[in-house]
């Protein structure tokens, strides 16, 4: 997995409520270039392959883009959570084993 720490990156570019950080309204132009931000720097944290990173990257339309790194991260999210079932269903035995 990759190591980058961009968390508080990525909390700056969140979707949020439309407020800037001194608590007044953005304009609107300003939120289209938050999300695209937003966009670019989840590409950056998402463990893919190179290849496929680029090509999101190069993806001209931020909608389309963010939908992808939902489906990205929705496939994701179900692989862990089988994952975790699996484990904890067998823990006691690979435990027993060694394995973990």
């Amino acid at each position: 997995g990759k190591q980058l720490d961009l968390r508080e990156k990525i909390k700056a570019l969140a979707p949020g409520k439309g407020l800037s950080e001194d608590g007044g309204s953005r304009p609107e132009g300003s939120e289209a270039a938050r999300q695209r931000l937003f966009s670019f720097a989840v590409c950056q944290v998402l463990d893919m392959p190179i290849l496929d990173q680029q090509l999101m990257l190069q993806m001209q339309n931020t909608s389309q883009r963010l939908q992808k790194q939902l489906q990205l991260l929705q496939q994701a999210h179900q692989y862990l959570s089988a994952q975790a079932s699996v484990k904890n269903a067998f823990g006691g035995v690979a435990e027993g084993n060694g394995e973990k």
